[in-house]
């Protein structure tokens, strides 16, 4: 039996767990979540480096896959591969396209990408020096990994205030911010599409839009993800070729002139323009809760994908998905993304959920056979339909038959596509 080990605990992990047991792949994922050792396995490591690699081997695992992007950003598909160990994810100079942004935007500037305008400081005085003259709104972004959360649309002087609080003096971000990214604002729609590739060949998935703000309306704070759907009527067969032509392709390009070709899966974040697509930002991994929302409905099995782009071999030009479309709503903590409690217990009437519904857990543990809450995004529940209205009609329908305390969620999650 063909066997996959999953890094992650996530809702993105639970997502690719339940895809591939379902192909009748035997999944041991570490750390996991009690959501995925319903039905897939625990590895019980440590969670070094060398932890994986012995459990990968002693268990003759034919497939690391690995969910976060710190674990791409330390080296780990570095070091199995080192071991001959197969991993989908990319090495960590070729992961720098979402780990260092300020990287991402110089590679985007000499292959001419289309993307925003931007300067990159390194001191508060050349942050100061910059925003001087600019108008609102603009954008600020720290260049490393801030886990969803070092992105400040500027749009008055309390956003100004408050991202030089965050960044400079309480020094939220860490050495995250040891660049910091200014760059205009794009006027759009947003759109993520998730392309799978072996640095040479790649496929693309299905568009999807995520919701970041916290609250409804796209109010609030940004968050890693409050929901999503798929797919997005306005990035059409045209329109996908042409962020392939016009972005991934070139990108890919970039990256292996510079020594790190890209196996893996490429987040492009986008903005669609006026002027055509425009790359927000990238990541190197799986997005969440995307995920959530493209597997359940993706007809073609998903390891075959996985397998080749990580040998290198990719040969599949297509991937079949069903028609109609899926929405996904997470619930987290109150809170969240600030200080959020933990704790609370999870109820699930199972037996009540309707068929086209999955629940995907995330931040969950077993204490004493109960179910509590303990991250910020708790779960993710997403409704499949023949038409988005009625997948969005499904989940808010489902979504009562699930009770947290001190908990919310986004109220409006595909609503804006149907208006």
């Amino acid at each position: 039996m063909t066997k996959v080990m999953i890094i992650g605990s996530g809702g993105r992990e639970s997502a690719l767990a339940w895809k591939l047991i379902n192909e009748d792949i035997d999944v041991f994922a570490y750390p996991g979540n009690p959501g995925i050792f319903v039905t897939g396995k625990y590895a019980d490591i440590s969670g070094h480096f060398d932890s994986i690699k012995d459990f990968a081997l002693d268990r003759n695992i034919d497939l690391v896959v690995i969910g976060p992007e710190q674990y791409l950003a330390d080296g780990l598909t570095d070091y199995l591969r080192e071991h001959n160990i197969d991993v989908f994810g990319p090495s960590s100079q070729a992961a720098r396209i979402e780990t260092d942004k300020s990287y991402a935007k110089e590679l985007m500037q000499r292959k001419n990408v289309p993307t925003a305008d931007y300067t990159v400081v390194e001191s508060r005085d050349q942050f100061d020096n910059e925003i001087e003259e600019r108008d609102y709104p603009y954008v600020v972004k720290v260049s490393g990994l801030a886990g969803g959360k070092g992105a400040y649309i500027i749009k008055s002087s309390e956003d100004q205030e408050r991202a030089v609080k965050e960044i400079f003096k309480e020094k939220r971000f860490r050495d995250a911010a040891g660049r910091i990214i200014i760059e205009e604002f794009m006027e759009g729609t947003e759109a993520s599409l998730f392309v799978i590739t072996d640095s040479v060949n790649a496929v693309p998935m299905l568009p999807a839009q995520d919701y970041k703000r916290a609250l409804d309306n796209d109010r609030g704070l940004n968050t890693g993800g409050m929901g999503s759907y798929a797919p997005c009527d306005f990035v059409d067969k045209q329109v996908r070729n042409r962020i392939m032509n016009t972005i991934i392709k070139p990108v890919l390009d970039g990256l292996k002139e510079d020594g790190s070709p890209f196996r893996g899966l490429l987040y492009c974040g986008l903005m669609i323009t006026g002027e055509g697509p425009k790359v927000v930002e990238f990541n190197a991994r799986f997005g969440d809760p995307e995920t959530q929302s493209i597997l359940p409905l993706m007809k073609d099995n998903l390891y075959p994908l996985l397998k080749q782009a990580a040998a290198g071999t990719l040969d599949i030009e297509s991937i079949s998905f069903a028609t109609g479309a899926a929405v996904t709503v997470i619930i987290a903590s109150k809170g969240y993304p600030g200080q959020y409690r933990k704790g609370e217990e999870i109820k699930i009437d199972y037996g009540a959920l309707d068929e086209n519904i999955e629940i995907f857990q995330a931040g969950t543990m077993l204490e004493n056979n109960k179910l509590i809450a303990s991250g910020g995004r708790i779960i993710g529940i997403t409704a499949t339909g023949k038409e988005l209205n009625e997948a969005v009609e499904s989940v808010y329908g489902n979504i009562a038959k699930i009770t947290i305390n001190n908990s919310f969620y986004r109220k409006d999650i595909g609503k804006r596509a149907l208006r």
